[in-house]
């Protein structure tokens, strides 16, 4: 069965007046679903060992990059066909919890999207839930727009997880939940980094399919069940596409969230500086410096730069004002400057 590039190839006199990106999305719209079934029973160790160390190497590694597993082709299909990495938050049935905590336990909120930065870890999540071999797809992406690490969270704010825990004991004692692993436990051990979609139905700062996903890597995994009785049950390499038109975001936003704790800002600023995060003439950026930047129309620009590296920012000095669109963009405007970003600059795969 052809690869992804020689799919390009057979498409190329069919849509010549395609843009690469078009041809890409195309691509991956006939092909993904077409591939020869792979017999997870019948591959040798020495074929299921080979099968990995391809997918291994296919995975680019950046700082500036995340990872996404899914099960099966939809998700990735709805990607080619919307233009966009994730549901919009008026689109998505999921509910409208903005609690980051609450997220972490039951993946339940349409304005989160769930990354790693980890190649490694992202192949678990290509099975799912699926106890049978099933086939999956590991995306590569730019950092999201708008994002949040969960364990940084824990580590400068851990009473809102405590409480978050302390709510589940109170339930369970009363019956009307199950034991669960405590909250804090599991943020510790999840290195996740958690895109943020919007703040409201109305927001929409999903990654574009065009020019923030790198790659899409088809893997076939021998699922939950026949993972435990074998001696490999990593993913095995089916095809792979890479975006022509891909190009580094030039700038991402870190941001802390309060999660309803009206001094949780404040407490967390004090704690970066007494961990040595930031200094004591800087402050964490927060969801409201997000949202004052994502809807200014100046900053909007910055979705035309090209460059090799996305600068990351994740706090301001102490004297911005939170929400100020001017003052903040105005910053990273001069930070952007300093470092020459925006030229026109190429990255190769």
């Amino acid at each position: 069965m052809p690869k992804g590039k020689e799919f390009i190839s057979l498409f190329t006199k069919s849509y010549s007046s395609m843009s690469k990106s078009s041809l890409f999305q195309e691509s991956v719209k006939v092909s993904i679903t077409n591939y020869s079934k792979i017999s997870y029973f019948k591959l040798t160790s020495e074929e299921r060992r080979k099968g990995y160390q391809e997918v291994i190497a296919s995975l680019p590694e950046s700082p500036d990059f995340v990872y996404r597993g899914t099960t099966g082709n939809a998700e990735v299909l709805h990607a080619i066909e919307t233009g966009c990495l994730g549901r919009a938050p008026k689109e998505c049935k999921k509910s409208d919890c903005l609690n980051l905590v609450a997220y972490v336990e039951k993946n339940d909120s349409k304005f989160f999207y769930s990354t790693t930065p980890c190649p490694t870890t992202v192949m678990g999540y290509t099975e799912g839930l699926s106890v049978i071999p099933t086939v999956g797809n590991i995306l590569v992406m730019n950092q999201p727009k708008v994002f949040v690490r969960p364990q940084k969270m824990l580590v400068l704010y851990p009473e809102m997880f405590s409480e978050y825990d302390e709510k589940n004991y109170q339930s369970i004692a009363y019956g009307d939940g199950p034991r669960q692993i405590p909250i804090a436990e599991r943020t510790l051990h999840n290195n996740e980094v958690t895109g943020i979609l919007g703040l409201s139905v109305k927001d929409d700062w999903r990654l574009t399919t065009s020019k923030d996903l790198a790659k899409i890597i088809q893997v076939y995994a021998p699922g939950r069940l026949l993972g435990l009785f074998m001696s490999a049950k990593e993913p095995v390499h089916v095809q792979q596409w890479d975006n022509p038109q891909f190009r580094k975001r030039a700038c991402s936003l870190e941001v802390m969230v309060d999660n309803g704790h009206p001094q949780a800002v404040e407490v967390m600023n004090e704690r970066a500086v007494e961990f040595g995060l930031i200094n004591k003439n800087q402050r964490l950026l927060t969801l409201k410096d997000a949202y004052a930047l994502l809807t200014a129309e100046e900053f909007a620009r910055f979705e035309d730069y090209e460059t090799e590296h996305t600068e990351l920012f994740s706090e301001v000095p102490k004297e911005i004002r939170e929400g100020d669109a001017k003052e903040l963009f105005d910053y990273t405007q001069s930070i952007m400057d300093s470092k020459q970003m925006g030229k026109s600059l190429s990255y190769k795969m």
